[in-house]
């Protein structure tokens, strides 16, 4: 079961992030939470078996703009691991099970 509160951390292009994940599975479907320095973006993909994969676009500082991306990533016991893709660059992130 992968639903549950994660306190994530990534080391990205744009330096180190963390942030709370809320993941919330049904059927085939995953809604996530994701809060970070006072906002919350809502995200919603799909799982597949241990793997959840969203798409969706975020709006970062020049010269960047507005980035696409694809985060997909799995949960083993309490730790989930992924990836983030975009055509510019790729980073890891993790999380710990914290509720």
């Amino acid at each position: 079961m992968i639903d549950g509160i994660y306190e994530v951390k990534a080391k990205t292009p744009l330096g180190k992030k963390s942030g709370t994940l809320v993941l919330v599975t049904s059927g085939d479907v995953c809604a996530a939470d994701f809060s970070y320095k006072k906002k919350t973006k809502r995200l919603q993909g799909s799982i597949q078996g241990s793997t959840v994969t969203f798409e969706g676009e975020v709006k970062l500082p020049r010269p960047f703009g507005k980035l696409s991306y694809t985060l997909t990533g799995g949960v083993e016991g309490d730790e989930l691991k992924g990836v983030c893709t975009t055509k510019k660059f790729k980073f890891d992130f993790n999380g710990t099970r914290v509720g």
